[in-house]
Order: structure tokens, then C-alpha cells, then sequence
């Protein structure tokens, strides 16, 4: 059994559901509840409690990458759950500061703002993913967190415009920090995406390779909105030319402009916004 809720993403599918910019995702597995990113505002507890999922009995929380819109608000789960009866999982290069730059040339944080120290002073139960491939549950082998995916398509390149600040140096961000959640199903893997700053073509590529299965959903974000529209043709003639992809339930980053083109030439094209529910076998 796997059920994946969305509680907060830029849209709501139901009127009593608050949208925002950001995206949090709920995974509901045979053994496991996971919260996959938080948003960036409280919404994505008080859509859980309309939607009646048991934030409580969440074992698992998992940051896909360093930025406020899908972590800022992690805090008020660790301040909701002080029996600390889960494990935190994230990249240790979040912990260097992340900037847009904008065109006149100044810089933004776009950080969660969370750092080694708050985490150990906390006491919150977390670990450092550092390989391409990490196995979080001895229950769930074929689970997986994938991070530091190769950049395979060449219409995929890393947008100059995100910095990030390492040994006081700022330097382009390669999203080193970003994770992907592979989740098992019967014909294949759900691939749970934040952004996709690394491209969500070459997310596929890597967990197909790495994991020996093919990809039959991708759920999340695709950073589309910051593209042109050749680069969203050429994203949606490579989830087309892949027919086990049947679920293409892209969304928040994805934009406007690129998702109307999913609708139009996207047969696998699934609109998901807060509140939306998929289900796999």
C-alpha cells in the first residue's frame, strides 16, 4: 500500500484546504508515515487537520533541499512533536547558506534557516544522507533516498542565478543538498521530487539506474517556472517517450505557463494541488 496526500502546495483541491507557495507532502506506506518538506507557513499542519492525517504518528521527515519554501516551517513540527518519535533526514550541505541572485545583482536568502547546532540543541533525532543511494528502512528495503544526480540531459543546465555560500566563498549552487524520494510500487518506483533543481529528467535517469526499476510516477516539483517553454517541450517529450511514466502529477515550481503545456501535451499528466490524494499498489 502506498497513499501520498499533498498538504500544502501553491493550489488547494478543495475550498476548506489553504494553498501557499511552498509544497508538503504526507506518505503513508505499509510500515512507515512520512512527511516529505513542511512549506514555509503553518498551513500544512492545518490542512492535515482538516484532512484528518495523523501528523502524530509521523516517523520520518525528510527536507528535499535547503530552501524556505519546503522547510522554513519544520520547526513547528519539532515544537508539535516533543516525544521526538521520528528521524529527521536531510543533506549535510544544507547547512551552508543559499541565495537567489537577483538581476541587478543582490542577493536573497533562500535558506531554511536550520543549523547543526539548533538541531543538537534540540535534541531532534536526525542524520546526514551523503551517498547517492541511502536505504533509511530496514523494514522497506526497497526505500530509497537518492541525492548528487548526474546531469545527463543537456536541456536540464544548473540556473546560475541560486548561490550558496561555502567556506565564506559564494559559489554557484549544484543543489548538492538536494534529495528525491524512491518509494516502491508494483510496476515500478514513485519518484517524490521537491524541485528538481537538478532536473527532473536527470532524477529519473538516476533512480532508474541506480535502483533497476523503472519510474512509473514522478510527484513534486520539476523549477520549470524559471525556464522557457523548449525546455518544457523537451521535458514533456521525455516523460512521452517513456510509456511506463504514467503519472506525471508535477506541480508548485512547475508554473503557470509550463503546466498548461503538460495539460496539452502530457497524456500522463496528473493536476494535484493541497488535499489531492494518489494511490498505488
Amino acid at each position: 500500500m502506498l497513499r501520498i496526500t499533498i498538504l500544502s502546495e501553491n493550489t488547494a483541491a478543495r475550498p476548506d484546504l489553504v494553498p501557499e507557495d511552498g509544497l508538503s507532502v504526507f506518505i503513508e506506506t505499509d510500515h512507515h508515515k512520512i512527511l516529505m518538506d513542511s512549506g514555509w507557513q503553518d498551513h500544512f499542519l492545518d490542512n492535515a487537520a482538516a484532512l484528518g492525517v495523523d501528523i502524530a504518528g509521523v516517523d520520518t521527515v525528510i527536507l528535499s533541499h535547503n530552501h524556505y519554501d519546503h522547510g522554513l516551517s519544520l520547526p513547528l513540527f519539532f515544537d508539535r512533536r516533543l516525544d521526538r518519535g521520528y528521524r529527521f533526514y536531510l543533506s549535510s550541505d544544507t547547512l551552508w547558506p543559499v541565495f537567489h541572485r537577483r538581476a541587478d545583482g543582490s542577493l536573497t536568502s533562500t535558506g531554511t534557516g536550520l543549523t547543526d547546532g539548533e538541531l543538537i540543541r534540540r535534541r531532534i533525532p536526525h542524520r546526514y544522507v551523503e551517498t547517492p543511494v541511502f536505504h533509511p528502512f530496514a523494514d522497506e528495503p526497497e526505500t530509497a533516498l537518492l541525492s548528487r544526480f548526474e546531469r545527463r540531459c543537456d536541456f536540464e543546465p544548473m540556473l546560475d542565478e541560486f548561490r550558496q555560500k561555502r567556506g565564506g566563498v559564494l559559489v554557484r549552487d549544484e543543489f548538492n543538498h538536494e534529495l528525491a524520494l524512491a518509494l516502491p510500487a508494483r510496476e515500478g518506483i514513485v519518484l517524490l521530487t521537491g524541485c528538481a533543481h537538478s532536473g527532473v529528467c536527470n532524477m529519473i535517469l538516476a533512480a532508474e539506474e541506480r535502483l533497476g526499476r523503472p519510474v512509473i510516477a514522478v510527484i513534486g516539483g520539476t523549477h520549470l517556472k524559471a525556464s522557457g517553454p523548449e525546455r518544457a517541450m523537451a521535458t514533456i517529450a521525455f516523460f512521452n517517450e517513456r510509456p511506463q511514466l504514467a503519472t506525471a502529477a508535477v506541480c508548485h515550481c512547475t508554473g503557470g505557463p509550463a503546466l498548461a503545456l503538460f495539460a496539452a501535451h502530457c497524456p500522463a499528466y496528473h493536476p494535484v494541488g493541497a488535499g489531492s490524494v494518489l494511490e498505488f499498489d
